[in-house]
C-alpha cells in the first residue's frame, strides 16, 4: 500500500512538471485535480471491463495515468485523434487495457484477478 502511494505522489509531481513544460507556463492545481480525476475514473472503467471491479483509488490513478499515456501513443501511431473529453477516456481506456495485459504477460499472470 505505501509504494502504491509514493509511486502515485511520484507519477503526479512528475506529471505535473511534465503539463507545465508543455504548456509552456504552470499548469493549474485545479486544472492538475481534474486529470486526476479523470484518470481515477479510467482506471476504474479498465478494471471494470477486465476484471470486473476497480482496483482501488490509488491503483486506480496509476493505472489511468499509465493507460493516458499508452493510449495516447498507440492511437496516435495509428491516426486516431483523443481529442476532447470523450476521446481522451477512451484513448486512456484502451492503453489501460493494454497496459494491464503486458503487465498479466510478462509479470504476474493473476494481476487484477
Amino acid at each position: 500500500m505505501l509504494v502504491s502511494i509514493l509511486a502515485l505522489v511520484g507519477l503526479l509531481v512528475v506529471g505535473w512538471f511534465l503539463l507545465s513544460a508543455i504548456v509552456g507556463t504552470a499548469f493549474s492545481i485545479g486544472h492538475f485535480i481534474i486529470s486526476v480525476l479523470i484518470w481515477m475514473v479510467i482506471g476504474w472503467l479498465a478494471g471494470q471491463l477486465v476484471k470486473g471491479g476497480g482496483y482501488g483509488p490509488i491503483n486506480n490513478a496509476i493505472l489511468g495515468l499509465g493507460g493516458g499515456i499508452v493510449g495516447g501513443l498507440v492511437l496516435g501511431a495509428l491516426g486516431i485523434g483523443t481529442d476532447g473529453f470523450i476521446g481522451t477516456i477512451i484513448g486512456g481506456v484502451v492503453g489501460a487495457l493494454i497496459l494491464i495485459g503486458v503487465v498479466r504477460l510478462l509479470f504476474n499472470k493473476n494481476f487484477g484477478r
